[in-house]
């Protein structure tokens, strides 16, 4: 890891090599897009008309969503110039979900096809997209988490130098192996592409909380909250929701459901405290938050079968 210098400069904007990574990333993704587009639809095609949305309205949520957490700091050190001056960075992968997603619900009404369906026909390539953003951050200072003081696992993948020669866990290695096998996984499932969406935001909303909670570099947070955490129990509601609604189970498992997504989220609080304040050891505490996500992950799992139980039913 090393401290970013430009590889060139065009018309005054520098070429980082983290951004030429990035740009690398997407347009593999776009190509990933329309073989996901052509497995699902049977229309490649979409796939590239697809990513002609996402690419600007994911920038640009990621852009908006950065400025909106970082609004005070960016108010006093730099004014509203800072929103398009886009060489100084900041960007959210969170506010990029939300701009994709803006896409899939526009491009979903063009083609009649709606939202959910088209995002899971991108799901793979946002997948993939991720494993590469993570990646690249090996050109940054980003994606880092604890110094690596035990010898025995100091080597790659569980140990990177950073800026200062320090071993430090590489969670952006981590981060972008998870998102790989998820991006298989969705993949199997594709020829039902409203399952590939939700399923696909379940598993990366999981493994994402406990990857992010790794972290010791500068991701976004308000106060003590982390926002890609923030983002994730949002996404996991949102899925739970979806999944009643198709299920109808009884009122008692319904509820039992609810609770069981607000328990896990409550745990996973408490725990995100325990770190800083309790004298537990931390591997202690990520062995139960681990234990905690797949707990969760399993409930709505089960969840997903009588849902998908339900709609072969019906078919």
């Amino acid at each position: 890891m090393r401290e970013p210098t430009p590889l060139f400069t065009l018309l005054g904007i520098a070429c980082y090599p983290y951004g030429a990574a990035l740009a690398l990333g997407l347009l593999l993704a776009a190509l990933m897009a329309m073989a996901g587009f052509r497995k699902a639809f049977g229309a490649a095609e979409d796939g590239l008309r697809f990513s002609l949305w996402a690419l600007p309205l994911g920038f640009v949520g990621a852009r908006l969503g950065y400025c909106a957490v970082k609004a005070s700091f960016i108010a006093v050190d730099f004014g509203p110039a800072f929103l398009y001056h886009f060489g100084l960075g900041g960007y959210s992968m969170a506010g990029a979900f939300v701009g994709v997603l803006a896409a899939a619900a526009l491009f979903g009404h063009i083609t009649r096809r709606g939202w959910l369906p088209t995002m899971g026909a991108a799901m793979p390539a946002l997948l993939l997209a991720a494993a590469l953003g993570r990646f690249a951050e090996c050109l940054t200072t980003e994606g880092i988490g604890e110094y690596m003081d035990n010898p025995f696992w100091q080597f790659f993948p569980f140990a990177v130098p950073d800026l200062y020669g320090d071993l430090r866990f590489p969670v952006f290695v981590w981060e972008g192996l998870t998102a790989l096998v998820l991006c298989a996984l969705v993949w199997r499932v594709l020829r039902r592409p409203q399952d590939a969406a939700l399923t696909g935001m379940l598993l990366f909303a999981l493994t994402q909380v406990f990857w992010e909670s790794l972290r010791r570099d500068g991701f976004l947070r308000f106060g003590f909250v982390r926002v890609n955490q923030l983002w994730c129990a949002v996404m996991l509601a949102a899925v739970t929701a979806v999944w009643l609604l198709r299920a109808r189970p009884s009122r008692v498992a319904a509820a039992g459901s609810v609770l069981g997504l607000a328990a896990g989220i409550g745990a996973l609080v408490a725990l995100e405290f325990a770190f800083d304040k309790s004298p537990i050891d931390n591997r202690i505490l990520y062995a139960v938050m681990a234990a905690v996500l797949a707990a969760m992950g399993a409930g709505l799992l089960s969840l997903r079968r009588r849902a998908l139980g339900k709609e072969a039913a019906h078919a």
